[in-house]
């Protein structure tokens, strides 16, 4: 994978897929951890095994998690990152920053709309939010898209011209989320300029189970988005 631009493979759940993602490319493995609502979720136990064998930098991804829960799950894991969904206010953030192990860095979900309905007052929001979020201790955005007040887990995509000036003006790396697949990958990057992308369901044959045509699809892809 070039450098100039990584790449996070979200929703694993067998090490087959894993093994298959890190071969065609992907600097960042995604598990996605006793969150209730997704059907890609799996128990802590397995997800430290995954951990356990990746040959790229595991993210252990949480949502709806009380702070002291996401630490012991970090603990067990010891992902090179935690990647947290849903949480915005600066107590919870900096409480989970000073409860996980240094070396764990702190990703952070945020969310833009199918369509904004007044971007420039979007983008000012979301960049605000982010300079905030690098305070508290944050130190990596996955921008995804946010429907009905979830962020991630849609297989949507969001408002990309909107995405691409947040990035621009964004004080932390971005990596662009959200209905990314093999066929609009491409055109992502060439808009959006993002520091990597993080891709889940367009990847999988059904949810938790990725398809390897589709993997092999996607590096083609970013092959020819990327120069050499």
């Amino acid at each position: 994978m070039n450098m100039t631009l990584e790449l996070k493979i979200c929703g694993l759940t067998t090490l087959a897929d894993m093994r298959l993602s890190e071969r065609l490319g992907a600097d960042y493995v995604g598990m996605i951890v006793e969150v209730a609502r997704s059907p890609r979720a799996i128990s802590r136990y397995r997800a430290y095994h995954l951990c356990r064998a990746a040959a790229a930098k595991p993210v252990v991804v949480v949502a709806d998690l009380p702070e002291p829960q996401i630490s012991e799950i970090t603990r067990l894991c010891q992902p090179a990152a935690v990647q947290v969904h849903d949480i915005d206010k600066p107590a919870q953030l900096q409480e989970l920053r000073r409860l996980l192990p240094e070396q764990t860095q702190l990703w952070l979900a945020l969310g833009l709309p199918l369509a904004a309905e007044d971007t420039q007052a979007t983008v000012a929001e979301t960049v605000g939010q982010i300079e905030k979020c690098r305070d508290w201790g944050v130190v990596r955005i996955v921008l995804d898209t946010r429907i009905r007040g979830r962020t991630g887990g849609t297989g949507m995509t969001s408002d990309w011209p909107t995405a691409a000036q947040v990035i621009a003006q964004s004080p932390l790396p971005v990596m662009l989320a959200g209905g990314l697949t093999p066929e609009n990958v491409a055109d992502a990057i060439r808009q959006t300029k993002p520091a990597g992308v993080d891709i889940s369901s367009g990847v999988e044959s059904q949810p938790g189970r990725k398809d390897p045509a589709k993997l092999h699809r996607l590096a083609q892809a970013l092959a020819s988005a990327i120069p050499s």
